[in-house]
């Protein structure tokens, strides 16, 4: 009788062990509610021409910025990867790690954030540990010419 006792009792504590009770719940505010997750906040923009595409997919997640980021210009080889970085105010500035003819590469990249698109910086570069950073990222030129519009993710 005893070992029918134990043999029950053990997938039952168990099962316990798995649902823990309301203390380890997640805490509520002064209306009883549970706070709310944020999720993270996807955008999507791109450039398109009937030569050239840039498109830019970025996931907000606190403070950090990661995305996708695919350049398809004409005359040149099709790069394509991913960036990590932040916004600062209304620049996004990410490492842009690519592959392109076969190597993978690692170079700095900016977007300035306006009315709905971003628009690429361009600057001087200096090149530390094969990473190209800007030299002064507050002298960036911002060329209109490739204005990525804000579209909805596929």
């Amino acid at each position: 009788m005893k070992l029918k006792a134990i043999t029950y009792s053990i997938p039952l504590l168990l099962l316990m062990a798995c649902h823990p009770g309301k203390e380890n719940t997640p805490a509520q505010n002064e209306q009883g509610e549970s706070p709310q997750k944020k999720d993270p906040q996807t955008n999507c923009y791109r450039y398109a021409s009937p030569t050239d595409t840039i498109a830019l997919q970025i996931v907000h997640v606190g403070d950090s910025i990661n995305g996708n980021l695919v350049y398809k210009l004409s005359g040149k080889d099709k790069n394509s990867g991913t960036i990590q970085g932040k916004m600062d105010g209304d620049l996004l500035v990410a490492n842009y790690t690519f592959n392109s003819e076969g190597m993978s590469s690692v170079r700095e990249v900016a977007f300035k954030l306006t009315s709905g698109s971003l628009i690429e910086g361009y600057g001087d570069v200096d090149v530390q540990n094969n990473v190209a950073r800007f030299k002064d990222i507050h002298h960036l030129q911002f060329n209109d010419a490739f204005r990525l519009t804000e579209f909805p993710c596929p």
